[in-house]
């Protein structure tokens, strides 16, 4: 029987193949689909909406997508030292610059230490960032976290939502010179969001505590 004319995966336009790309995650698209023909080993690599999910990724996954990254390529990016993935930013920091992802939307740091959070703030300045989480279960509050950077990454124009968790962390002295935003504390949990504000509203800071 003639297959003239029934569609297959290699004959859609790639418009269309990278549709179908935002369903799957980096390394299903990067281990496995890529090598399915010539067609998409070349295309792969100009795909330019990657979300990399490294919290909990098996370690050859890990350094496979860390060969094969353009940082151009990538909108979302989580990197994680938990106790599954010890060293993990230390080994990415290594070989990249977060300023390198300039397309970058979204960054989520779990876990991380103080020298390498310093590090990534320094570098995300010149980024587009929407989203920024950081989430930690370790005591950061003796930690070397210098108040310009984090106040500088909180001010970025384009955030407009920043998540942070961590035990005992002083937020109030990384804010003081922002304009006015809202927060919301959960016992340890903090939720701050930074909408992009039009113009100046009264008070420097509105504050609401949920207490249990």
């Amino acid at each position: 029987m003639s297959t003239e004319g029934n569609p297959s995966l290699s004959t859609l336009p790639v418009e269309l193949i990278f549709y179908i790309f935002r369903y799957l995650d980096a390394p299903t698209i990067v281990r496995s689909i890529r090598r399915v023909c010539k067609q998409f080993y070349t295309i792969v690599p100009t795909y330019d909406q990657f979300k990399f999910n490294f919290k909990s990724i098996l370690k050859s996954d890990f350094h496979l997508l860390c060969n094969l990254i353009e940082p151009k390529n990538v909108e979302s990016l989580t990197l994680s030292d938990d106790d599954e993935t010890p060293g993990q930013i230390e080994y990415f920091l290594s070989i990249f610059r977060i300023s390198q992802f300039t397309r970058l939307h979204s960054l989520t740091l779990c876990e991380i230490d103080d020298c390498y959070l310093n590090i990534i703030l320094k570098d995300i300045k010149a980024l587009g960032l929407n989203t920024l989480s950081i989430y930690s279960k370790r005591d950061h509050s003796q930690g070397i976290t210098k108040v310009t950077d984090l106040s500088s990454a909180i001010s970025l124009p384009r955030l407009f939502t920043f998540n942070l968790n961590i035990p005992n962390f002083d937020i109030e002295k990384y804010i003081s010179s922002l304009n006015p935003v809202r927060m919301i504390f959960h016992d340890e949990s903090v939720f701050l969001s930074v909408p992009p504000l039009t113009e100046k509203t009264g008070g420097a800071l509105e504050k609401l505590v949920h207490q249990k």
